[in-house]
Order: C-alpha cells, then sequence, then structure tokens
C-alpha cells in the first residue's frame, strides 16, 4: 500500500484547492483516530503525560476543522495569524506526542496524521504556493494512515477513496460512516475512552461519527475556548470541564418546564419573566467564569481527613491528596492550643473538601438482635464528623470512602459513598467528586 498507493491520491487529489485539501486530510486523520487503541487504554503512553497527549490529538483535529470551515476567510485578517499560530502550536504539540516513549505503529501512525494536517492548515492559510503545498501534505495525511501496520489494508484504501470522493463531489451524505469497518478497534478506542475517564470524548466521536463527520459548530467553539489552565491538564480535565460547564449552563438557563395552569394571573406571569431574566443573567455571568476558569478556583488547598483506627488507609488517602497537590488536615496531626476536640474541629475545617473514611472499626447489632447479625461500623466520631462537615461545607463539598461491607448511616439521602477498591478507581471517583465541587483538579497526578 505503501508508496504505489501514496502515488495514486497524489494523482487523484491534484486538483484539489486548498479548502479541499485540508479537508480531505482532516477525514484522514479523524477517521484514523480508532488506531489509537490499537494499544489499550493508550498505554504506549507513560500515564504521567498520557492525557495531554491524547489531548494534543483531539485539540488538533478540531483546530483543522474549524479552519477548514472558515478557510476564506482564514486567509484574511487576524482572523488568519490567529488560527495560523494555533496550528502551528497544535503541530508542536502532536509532535511531541508522536515522540511515544513505548513506540506502537498503528498508533503513531494515527497520531502523525494529526499532526501532518496540522502542518497543512498552517500551510493552508499563510504558506507560499499554499494550494500545492497543502495537496502534498494531504498526501502525507493519507501516506500517515496508509502506512498502519494492519490485518486488513484494504479497509484503510476503502476509507481514503472515500474521502477522495466526498471531497470532489462536496457530498458529505456518500461517506462511509459504518464503524463495523475498524472491526474490533472501533470498539477498543470507544472502551478506553470511557474507561479512562475521557467519556466526554467518546460521545464526541460517536456522534461525530454517526453526524458523518459534522461537528456541532457552538460545541467546536466552546471547546476551542477552555482556559489554558485547564487545556494544559490533558483530555481528561478538559472534558470533565466541559461536561460541567454544559450541565451547569443547562441548570442555570432552565425556567420552570410547565407553568400551564400553575400561574395565570398577570403577577404571576410578571413574576415568571422577572425570574427568566435573573436566570439568564446568571447563566451570561456563569459564562463568562467558566470562560474565564473563575468557576475553579479555591481559596485554599487544605482536605479535610476524617478518620478511625485504620491508620493504612489514612496515610494513603493523605499521601494521594498531597501528591495531587493538596494539604491533607489530620485532626491528631493539629495543636490542641488547650481547645476541646469540638473546638479543635471548628479551628481546622476551613477547608475547600472534607473526606470521610469509612473503616471496619466498630462492630454493632441492635440489642434484641442475635450475634449473627452483627455489622461492621466506622468509628462514632467519624459518623459525628462527616454529618458535621456536611452542615458546614455542603454536601457537595463532602464524600466518604467505605472500605469493604460497611454499615453507613441510612437516614441521609443525597451523600457520596465512594468504594475503597484495591485497584485504585476510587482515586479517579474522589477527584471526579471534588471537580464537581469546582476544585482545579491535576488529573495527571490525581488518576493512576
Amino acid at each position: 500500500m505503501a508508496e504505489d498507493f501514496r502515488e495514486n491520491v497524489r494523482e487523484q487529489i491534484k486538483g484539489f484547492s486548498r479548502e479541499q485539501a485540508v479537508y480531505f486530510a482532516w477525514l484522514c486523520a479523524v477517521r484514523a483516530l480508532p488506531y489509537l487503541s490499537s494499544k489499550r487504554r493508550f498505554e504506549y503512553w507513560d500515564k504521567e503525560v498520557r492525557f495531554k497527549h491524547l489531548y494534543s490529538v483531539f485539540y488538533a483535529l478540531d483546530i483543522v476543522y474549524d479552519v477548514s470551515i472558515n478557510l476564506v476567510t482564514a486567509r484574511v485578517g487576524g482572523f488568519a495569524t490567529a488560527s495560523a499560530t494555533k496550528a502551528r502550536t497544535a503541530k508542536i504539540d502532536v509532535a511531541k506526542a508522536a515522540a511515544v516513549s513505548r513506540f506502537d505503529f498503528d498508533a503513531i501512525h494515527a497520531v502523525n496524521a494529526a499532526r501532518v494536517v496540522a502542518i497543512a492548515t498552517a500551510v493552508a492559510i499563510t504558506g507560499f504556493d499554499a494550494a500545492r503545498t497543502t495537496r502534498a501534505a494531504a498526501v502525507g495525511v493519507a501516506g500517515a494512515f496508509a502506512s498502519v501496520d494492519m490485518k486488513n489494508r484494504i479497509a484503510v484504501e476503502d476509507i481514503i477513496n472515500n474521502n477522495i470522493e466526498v471531497t470532489i463531489a462536496d457530498a458529505r451524505v456518500r461517506l462511509n460512516n459504518d464503524a463495523n469497518i475498524y472491526d474490533d478497534l472501533w470498539k477498543n478506542f470507544i472502551d478506553d475512552l470511557n474507561e479512562t475517564g475521557c467519556g466526554y470524548w467518546a460521545k464526541l466521536y460517536v456522534d461525530l461519527f454517526t453526524n458523518r463527520f459534522k461537528m456541532d459548530e457552538n460545541e467546536l467553539q466552546r471547546r476551542l475556548n477552555v482556559p489554558n489552565e485547564i487545556k494544559e491538564q490533558g483530555a481528561l480535565v478538559v472534558g470533565r470541564y466541559l461536561d460541567d460547564y454544559t450541565e451547569r449552563l443547562n441548570e442555570a438557563r432552565s425556567i420552570i418546564p410547565d407553568k400551564k395552569g400553575t400561574v395565570e394571573t398577570s403577577v404571576g406571569r410578571k413574576l415568571i419573566d422577572t425570574n427568566a431574566k435573573v436566570l439568564e443573567k446568571k447563566a451570561i455571568l456563569f459564562e463568562k467564569n467558566m470562560e474565564n476558569g473563575e468557576g475553579l478556583k479555591m481559596t485554599n488547598n487544605k482536605v479535610f481527613v476524617v478518620h478511625g483506627h485504620d491508620d493504612a488507609v489514612k496515610y494513603e488517602i493523605a499521601r494521594t491528596l498531597e501528591k495531587a497537590g493538596f494539604e491533607a488536615i489530620i485532626l491528631h496531626e493539629q495543636a490542641s492550643g488547650g481547645n476541646t476536640i469540638i473546638e479543635k474541629i471548628e479551628a481546622n475545617t476551613d477547608v475547600v473538601f472534607a473526606v470521610a473514611l469509612y473503616t471496619a472499626c466498630d462492630i454493632a447489632r441492635m440489642k434484641n438482635d442475635n450475634i449473627e447479625k452483627e455489622k461492621f461500623r466506622a468509628r462514632q466520631n467519624v459518623v459525628f464528623e462527616h454529618g458535621y462537615l456536611i452542615g458546614k461545607l455542603g454536601r457537595k463539598r463532602v464524600c466518604a470512602l467505605v472500605k469493604g461491607d460497611i454499615e453507613t448511616p441510612s437516614d441521609i439521602s443525597g451523600v457520596v459513598y465512594i468504594p475503597l477498591d484495591n485497584g485504585g478507581a476510587w482515586k479517579a471517583s474522589l477527584a471526579n467528586e471534588m471537580r464537581k465541587a469546582d476544585i482545579s483538579i491535576d488529573m495527571n497526578k490525581f488518576y493512576p
């Protein structure tokens, strides 16, 4: 498939305009994405940089799509400069991703497809003799994709030929979006995204393939305008930021859904109109805050750890929080200063978050029950401090980690309990709860 195929592609696209060449190259690159899962869970990248490299591929494809639909406009004025700069930055970041520490050739060809399409975009906007250079780059993208060392090479040829046909005819409806052509790779790709916490991107690419590679432009702009401090943390954090953004924006803009028959008076209608305006103002303010990253700011980095007698769990949680950049507050390590226990709790709980550790420290049963009905429970101080912190900080800033089969309080609804598993999945769950509380999280430090 190598040189002969590239020559065939070169012949077919030699008449492409720069707009067609960029779009064709983007199609090739985005349809190469499933090959990122030729090695499961993207493990050809070290875990410390995995999400950053994965995001560099996604971001490059977003930039190219944005330019491809605005390419005529992009050739002039400030838009051209900004777009070219973004494309070049994307190219550099994807080049770093291509320099993987443990080579996997299927994946590296897919990454290179994204790198070359970013180069093609920068050239298309500002390069000398851009049309010819961009066509050559488009051939390079097809070549990178076609070089994938896979069982069914015919499928890759069919994809690229389909991309050529669609670009020439300007007929997106002819795109073959059947994911079955990838065999197990498509399922692996979506599963890997979901299993590593990148569910936002899994949904995005399922929708993209379903809609024959047409992106929602409003959502695209939202992704491109994510604050840099969030982008720097990679695909997992960006995806969760965007999920949170959408959820909160919808909540802020929601108005009583069924007003029929509930408020018929002019006064009532006026109240509804006023509420609508207030909600809209809140939504606009929230949107600005999210764009500026203000929704993720916190007053300190302290996390209070409520614990029983299981010292191993206590110190594991504390170490995890400290590695992620937080200060773990453990009550018995704090100076007493002559205070009672409750005064000491009050003095040390000005924190951004709290974790209550439910470990098997006590055994209890109803007084009339047989001994067989005894159950493990956390220490009474854990239950008390857990409730106290919910009252002080609010439910969204407190969660409980539960080790083993332990009885938990049954009369508190809406309380988050996270199983403390041996595999470490609890870390991602805890980080997610902290993120929901508007706390900035570097998932590359927190998530295994």
